[in-house]
This record gives structure tokens, C-alpha cells and sequence, in this order.
């Protein structure tokens, strides 16, 4: 639990084999762009807002960092002070962020959607687990969306030599559900019965009361009806 978010990050910060990390900040800082990451259930996201006049060396940047990742250490292990540190000040100060996250576990119950990154699951994590995006992660697998006054056709040609040189790989039993290859098969959601949870925290002056129950499942039919 946090791998996900731990890699993403460390692919932002973290440099690529053809250009440094403070090379690739220095450069976003100097053009006034703006790299970021973002890690769901179901999907990964890197976003890309640039000038239509830098758009192109924004796309090199961009593609540098997916198809070449380094993955520095120093920077790795920064990202995962930064992430341990922000899951404890959850834990600590935020009641929401604690109600949420024992609700989702009393839900959802073993499946990915009640797993929560915790202070111990990402002390787990080694820098060489992030390997496993260089072997499972492939041009395939993206969905690329564009928004601005671009040209489609020139779009269409710079996203076409940009990914030229990236190449494929087999997904087949890709695992990414933590570090040290655990969990390669989640536990499926399993409507339980009834359930109450208490979560104690001394010194709160407010409380925090969720109430609700598992939705219908998305391959219904009838879901949408």
C-alpha cells in the first residue's frame, strides 16, 4: 500500500536517464510550466500545462520522464519522507481523513478499495521497487488527452515521434498492488453484514459520523438505468 503513489511521484521528481532532475526543474521553472502527478484506485494521471509557444520542449520534458525514468535515490527518498510524514499529520490532525479511511476498511472491508497507504507500508518500499514501471509500463496502456488551440495533425506528428522509440511491453499478471510483489490478488468486495466502527482520538473538539453501504456493482446493466 503507497507504491503507486511513491513511483508517480518519484517519476516527477526524480529525473529521467536522458536529463537530470534540477536539469528537467530548472527548465519547467525557466518556460513557467507546471508537472504534476496524481494516483487513484483505478488510474494514474501525469499532467502537462505549458504555452502554446513551449508546448513542443514541454513534450520532450514529458515523454523523457515516462519513457526514460531514473528514478533517483536521493529524490526517492525524499518522496517517501514526504509521504510518511504527510500520512502521520493525517492520522494526527486530520478527523475527516480518519473517518474516511476507517469507513472505506469497514466497506469495502480486505479489497484494493479499502487498502490505505500507512506509516509502515511505505518504510516497506525500496527504491528497486519502482522498477516494476519500467518492465509493465508501455505506450499501450496511455490514454493521452489534449486541450488548447493546437493543430491536431503537427499534435498527432510530435506525439507519433515521441513515441516511436518507446517500446512495448507484456502486462500479462502486472502486479502493482504493493512493494515486495504482496498482494497479487486482491480479495474481491464482498457485501457484509452490518457494521459499527469506533475510532478514538483524545483532545478532538468535533466528531465525524459516516453512514452508508456498498452500491451496485458497475458490470450491472441496470446500473445506469
Amino acid at each position: 500500500e503507497g507504491l503507486a503513489q511513491l513511483l508517480f511521484q518519484t517519476l516527477r521528481t526524480g529525473g529521467s536517464t536522458t536529463r537530470g532532475f534540477r536539469e528537467i526543474e530548472e527548465e519547467l521553472d525557466f518556460l513557467g510550466a507546471t508537472l504534476t502527478t496524481e494516483v487513484h484506485e483505478e488510474f494514474s494521471a501525469i499532467t502537462l500545462k505549458i504555452l502554446k509557444k513551449d508546448y513542443s520542449r514541454g513534450l520532450e520534458i514529458l515523454f523523457s520522464l515516462l519513457k526514460f525514468p531514473a528514478f533517483e535515490s536521493s529524490q526517492f527518498l525524499l518522496a517517501k519522507k514526504q509521504f510518511i510524514q504527510e500520512v502521520i499529520r493525517q492520522e494526527t490532525e486530520s478527523p475527516l481523513d480518519n473517518a474516511l479511511r476507517e469507513f472505506r476498511r469497514s466497506v469495502y472491508g480486505g479489497s484494493l478499495w479499502g487498502s490505505h497507504p500507512t506509516a509502515r507500508s511505505i518504510r516497506r518500499i525500496d527504491r528497486e521497487d519502482l522498477e516494476i514501471y519500467k518492465k509493465k509500463m508501455n505506450p499501450g496502456r496511455l490514454v493521452i488527452a489534449v486541450s488548447g488551440d493546437l493543430e491536431p495533425l503537427a499534435l498527432f506528428r510530435d506525439l507519433k515521434i515521441q513515441l516511436a522509440d518507446w517500446s512495448g511491453a507484456d502486462w500479462s499478471g502486472a502486479d502493482w498492488t504493493g512493494a515486495k510483489g504482496e498482494g497479487d490478488d486482491w480479495p474481491p468486495v464482498i457485501d457484509s453484514p452490518s457494521s459499527r466502527g469506533f475510532l478514538e482520538k483524545k483532545g478532538l473538539t468535533q466528531s465525524t459520523i459516516l453512514v452508508g453501504h456498498l452500491g451496485e456493482a458497475r458490470s450491472n446493466p441496470d446500473k445506469y438505468a
